[in-house]
């Protein structure tokens, strides 16, 4: 059970978890004015050290790699660049590239949403077509994906966020909250889900590229 051995996961440990919009944001924006803490998930730090365990103890075992995919989840470095939403940002000063870890974006403890609307770029709806696709990054991540058979729209003639008085061309599955904000500086932008029990809805991001036998093995 998620709520044994001192774990406390399960909808009634979620009964006492504490929430407040923008609760642990990561641009400033808590209203009781506590800094944003990046280890942002702690539902399992009970399970990481087994007081024992045999190689043969399932359980054990189990619980051992959840714990330890939750400490890679607080503090694993990544840099972060290009994202929509992010790099573009005001707030963060239109940084170029941003050291994050996961709770950059999933902030909420315990949660892991963003606690304020915060849509972002995060790149699966870009074609992996290197004929289509200028960052080779993105490329790549998303040739690890299996995109769906979705047609693909070419959007131009709409200002460069990260070269100011550029136009840009980019192709993309979807458009995101530009098809509702109709602003150029939204396209691609989706809103992050909850990630608690993230594990019973698979398949995973907006467009279901990724299966859940593929993220199960990262």
């Amino acid at each position: 059970m998620l709520g044994d051995g001192g774990g406390k996961g399960g909808p009634i440990n979620l009964s006492d978890q504490l929430y407040y919009p923008a609760i642990n944001d990561t641009l400033g924006a808590d209203p009781n004015g506590i800094a944003f803490n990046p280890l942002s998930m702690t539902l399992y730090a009970a399970w990481e050290k087994p007081a024992e365990r045999r190689r043969d103890d399932y359980r054990s075992n189990a619980r051992a790699a959840i714990a330890a995919g939750e400490k890679l989840f607080n503090s694993a470095p990544m840099t972060i660049s290009n994202v929509r939403g992010l790099n573009d940002n005001a707030a963060l000063k239109n940084p170029i590239s941003l050291a994050g870890t996961c709770a950059t974006c999933h902030d909420t403890p315990n949660i892991g949403h963003h606690s304020l609307p915060l849509p972002l770029d995060i790149g699966v709806a870009h074609s992996s077509n290197p004929d289509l696709e200028s960052d080779k990054v993105i490329a790549a991540a998303v040739n690890e994906l299996s995109a769906p058979d979705l047609p693909v729209f070419l959007i131009s003639g709409c200002p460069n966020p990260f070269n100011q008085g550029q136009a840009e061309s980019f192709y993309t599955t979807d458009p995101g909250k530009a098809l509702v904000s109709g602003n150029c500086a939204d396209f691609n932008r989706v809103k992050g889900p909850i990630l608690r029990g993230l594990a019973a809805r698979a398949p995973y991001f907006h467009n279901g590229s990724a299966a859940h036998a593929a993220m199960t093995r990262r």
